[in-house]
């Protein structure tokens, strides 16, 4: 309810209303994205390297495995593996 130019109170209506969204330059924007192969192939490589460089003593000829927890929707047979 609003309350008029003659001080009685109505139902807003959509004529009532001003919709916007405002973002302002910079603004950091969430996005939904999918967990499909083309973002696996994408992201795990991404993932080894931060990894090789935070585990930093693990010596590079040790291999570091990276498992995915075989949810559903992390795309192809070929991306798991």
């Amino acid at each position: 309810m609003r309350t008029n130019d003659d001080g009685e109170q109505v139902a807003i209506t959509m004529e009532d209303l001003e919709l916007f969204v405002q973002q302002e330059a910079g603004d950091e924007v969430e996005e939904d994205i999918t967990c499909d192969s083309n973002f696996m192939m994408e992201k795990v490589p991404e993932i080894g390297r931060a990894l090789r460089e935070n585990f930093f003593w693990v010596p590079r000829q040790q291999v570091i495995y990276l498992f995915i927890d075989n949810a559903g929707g992390h795309g192809t047979h070929d991306a798991t593996e």
